[in-house]
């Protein structure tokens, strides 16, 4: 099912939604999610920089913003 890992910020509403939903999708599957929070980290700030929260599965990104669940499900579903 893959390493899954949400980077993001506190006090980042959209941080907020994205891992409420992603809880609930990879929930259904048993997964686990990694929180990081990038703020202080220079090499993650600047590799996301803004564009945070970003999901993503063995270090491939599979959400940006907001959770896309037919990308997560497919993703899921990958050997």
């Amino acid at each position: 099912m893959g390493r899954w890992v949400l980077y993001s910020k506190p006090e980042c509403e959209l941080c907020e939604i994205m891992q409420a939903d992603l809880l609930a999708v990879l929930g259904e599957r048993g997964a686990e999610v990694q929180i990081i929070d990038i703020s202080g980290n220079s090499e993650l700030e600047g590799r996301f920089g803004r564009k945070v929260p970003v999901l993503t599965v063995d270090d491939e990104i599979v959400c940006v913003y907001r959770i896309n669940e037919a990308r997560v499900r497919n993703r899921m579903n990958r050997p």
